[in-house]
């Protein structure tokens, strides 16, 4: 018997995002363990046009393979029923002539989501208005971490050294060119990055190394953001990561540090993440991840330092992933990104820290009931006269 005997898991995942194919290896991922672990759960797929699926050959990752091309009305009948108070998700299914009208009931809901519509904080926003219990990091934790410019502002207020910036928006560019070239040209020195501001697995990212291929790089980035950063590169740099977990009592732990090596290519790429070899990311590519990390024991004991700060300042909650670009030559440590649903949960790195994937998953469930039972200590009303007086109020007409 598990701590969950009874409830039912709602795994979402897919959605409107660039991201939305890793989502979805997420999101089977997870369906997987928790079926495994004996618990109850119901995998819910958002289309890239942003329609709901529902139904058992979600689970299949042979029907997911071709999902793009598959015809997915049969499993588009079911509607979120608003109706009910009870901190649940009701999915009700219209009938028709060969089927009765059905119920699914959601009691946790588990976010796999990547990317805008769903990392970002805007699925959060969903379930605190209809009050279910969520894995994962709140509304502003969301949208602080997937928000690059928001994250290095919050990585200098805190004393985190980071890689210098300069961030711009549409507006700015459609209307300040010249300006924002100006201040970057000044600020920064080639060569240099320039990313969409909430896009992540490096969608969407050019490395630029000389004044003749920033405004392409530009142009490429707005194309998936309406906001821009441009941050400085690092010579011959190492790329670290480390991910942080809450455990059931809400202290905190870092997992050992990673490792990402990459070849031919200027950056950890999308390609280098996901395909490969396997993936990196995805833990496939054994040849290009160290874990542990080939460094000192000083700079790895930085680094986890540092990620569960900023998991802290964030205001994240059960699972994060922190980014550091080192410097070989100089030592220094920089931390880049911060990704509050890290892909595939990075249950390998977690693996070789001696966490495995029930522990993981049943920890990320514990932290958002503790989470949710929290937040609904919180008073959601006043009570006031303010309405009784209405009549006699300047509003009254």
């Amino acid at each position: 018997m598990n701590d969950f005997e009874g409830k039912i898991v709602g795994v979402f995942f897919g959605g409107k995002s660039p991201e939305h194919d890793i989502s979805i290896i997420t999101g089977l991922l997870v369906v997987e363990e928790l079926t495994k672990m004996g618990i109850r759960c119901e995998p819910v797929y958002i289309t890239t046009d942003g329609s709901w699926c529902l139904g058992h050959e979600l689970r299949g990752r042979d029907f997911m393979q071709s999902v793009h091309s598959r015809d997915l009305y049969a499993l588009q009948r079911w509607s979120l029923d608003t109706r009910h108070r009870s901190p649940r998700l009701i999915f009700t299914r219209r009938p028709n002539f060969f089927s009765r009208r059905e119920q699914k009931v959601i009691d946790i809901v588990f976010p796999a989501f990547h990317g805008a519509y769903g990392e970002d904080g805007a699925f959060q926003g969903l379930c605190e208005v209809l009050g279910v219990p969520y894995v994962g990091s709140s509304i502003e934790g969301c949208s602080m971490a997937m928000n690059k410019a928001l994250t290095k502002e919050s990585f200098v207020s805190n004393h985190i050294p980071t890689t210098a910036f300069v961030s711009f928006s549409t507006r700015d560019w459609e209307h300040e060119r010249k300006d924002v070239l100006s201040t970057i040209q000044a600020t920064l020195t080639y060569p240099l990055f320039i990313k969409p501001v909430h896009a992540g697995s490096s969608i969407g990212i050019t490395r630029v190394k000389n004044a003749e291929e920033l405004t392409d790089a530009i142009d490429l980035a707005f194309s998936f953001d309406t906001q821009v950063i441009a941050e400085n590169g690092i010579a011959a740099v190492r790329d670290l990561t480390c991910c942080v977990r809450e455990l059931a009592d809400g202290s905190l732990q870092a997992s050992e540090v990673q490792e990402s090596r990459f070849e031919g290519s200027d950056f950890f790429s999308y390609e280098e993440k996901y395909l490969k070899g396997g993936g990196a990311q995805l833990g496939n590519a054994r040849q290009q991840i160290i874990i542990p990390a080939d460094i000192s024991k000083e700079v790895a004991g930085q680094v986890k330092n540092y990620s569960i700060r900023v998991f802290k300042r964030l205001g994240l909650s059960g699972i994060g992933r922190v980014d550091f670009l080192l410097n070989p030559e100089t030592s220094e440590l920089f931390a880049n990104e911060v990704n509050p649903m890290p892909g595939t949960l990075y249950q390998h790195l977690w693996k070789e820290t001696g966490v495995d994937s029930p522990t993981l998953l049943g920890n990320l469930l514990s932290a958002a009931m503790t989470k949710y039972t929290q937040t609904r200590k919180k008073n959601t009303y006043f009570q006031s006269s303010l309405l009784q007086d209405l009549k006699g109020s300047k509003m009254a007409k």
